[in-house]
């Protein structure tokens, strides 16, 4: 009896052992790694376009990007809402779209101003967007983005993809977007840059590339105001989301210096005046001496004036960036959240009109740098 049990024990584990990986076929799907959106031409229209891999070209491309045997495809339709554009797309293919792949969602500019509300609808009803997607704003379509020239990667979609995993500064996914949502509370994505650069195999050619341009932020869905890239790092340092910032700063009248921060952190509190609310941020770092050009002084020497330069270029960008953020209403900190966790009762009198209060609260900025490296002297 036991060597039966065995064997109808063996018996039903042959199923979990098959090669299949889900239902359908691999070679029956098309695999979506990013969606791009805009504005349609037509009124109330919208303008999807999505990049694909082409398993049949993947492995037999040499050069990445280049217009002959491209190891990517870009295909656009549009529609009255986006699952009726990427079913216009559907139409036209012999293969099923998987868009659980999806890695990046680029949003163009007109879009973005015109609000977010029908993308993130159709995503909190649709479970086959990965939520940890990461979302970027163009700084004129998406479409425009999506043609990128991918140097040194194989797809457009792992060129962008980079630009947030490397944490250099503020980076969002669909999460955060839908918690933001769902809290009414602003949020904040990065924005992109785009031009031309010369052509690795051709100098004399030029070819689309994008970039970080800083970040974009967003009040009650919609896009309302630009942070350039220096603001947008400090922003990013206030949210925890920066590694290794590098700073290259003036010491007047002695030269210049370069320092990276190796380790990077924040503190907030607030504290309730008759005046309303008042926040102190403080952001904290430990930074190594990566340049220095100066005549006729010791490094230690000038390790006070260093940290005063970096801290006041840093205080500078955090508060604009921040003073930025309160003539939109957006509280792109969520320094709102320190007061429901920690006085209730005052939120419940602030609640109701925060946007208003938060544009007109103070904020003071602190910080707190030490340099532990100099490098090798000689």
């Amino acid at each position: 009896m036991k060597r039966i049990r065995t064997i109808l024990l063996l018996l039903l584990t042959i199923p979990f052992l098959t090669s299949c990986w889900s239902k359908h076929e691999l070679n029956e799907l098309v695999f979506v790694t990013g969606i791009f959106i805009d504005n349609g031409k037509d009124p109330n229209t919208v303008e999807v376009t999505i990049s694909t891999p082409l398993p049949n070209r993947v492995m037999t491309v040499n050069s990445p990007g280049s217009s002959e045997g491209s190891s990517y495809s870009l295909l656009s339709k549009t529609g009255s809402n986006i699952p009726e554009a990427l079913q216009t797309i559907q139409k036209d293919l012999s293969r099923k779209l998987l868009l659980s792949e999806t890695k990046i969602i680029v949003l163009g500019r007109e879009y973005a101003e015109d609000g977010i509300n029908e993308l993130l609808e159709w995503i909190q009803r649709n479970a086959n967007i990965r939520i940890s997607s990461s979302i970027l704003v163009a700084p004129n379509t998406a479409k425009e983005v999506s043609q990128l020239t991918p140097i040194y990667e194989q797809f457009p979609t792992d060129v962008l993809s980079a630009f947030v995993t490397k944490e250099h500064l503020v980076n969002t996914n669909i999460k955060e977007c839908l918690l933001a949502n769902a809290n009414h509370s602003a949020f904040v994505i990065p924005y992109l840059s785009y031009g031309e650069v010369p052509s690795v195999e051709e100098d004399s050619k030029k070819i689309p590339w994008s970039g970080i341009g800083g970040s974009a932020l967003f009040t009650d869905n919609k896009l309302t105001r630009i942070v350039n890239v220096k603001e947008s790092r400090a922003i990013a340092w206030a949210k925890k989301k920066v590694t290794a910032p590098l700073y290259t700063v003036n010491i007047e009248g002695q030269g210049h210096a370069t320092v990276i921060f190796n380790k990077t952190s924040n503190e907030k509190s607030f504290k309730i005046t008759e005046n309303g609310p008042e926040f102190t941020i403080t952001l904290n770092g430990s930074a190594s001496l990566i340049y220095l050009n100066v005549k006729d002084k010791e490094v230690k020497s000038l390790h006070r004036d260093i940290i005063r330069a970096v801290e006041k270029e840093i205080h500078t960008d955090l508060k604009e960036g921040l003073r930025k953020s309160q003539e939109v209403k957006a509280d792109i900190l969520h320094l709102g959240s320190l007061i429901v966790w920690n006085d209730p009762e005052n939120w419940k009198k602030l609640q109701k009109n925060w946007s208003d209060v938060y544009a007109e609260t103070t904020i003071n900025i602190k910080t707190n740098f030490n340099i532990i490296d100099t490098g090798k002297e000689t």
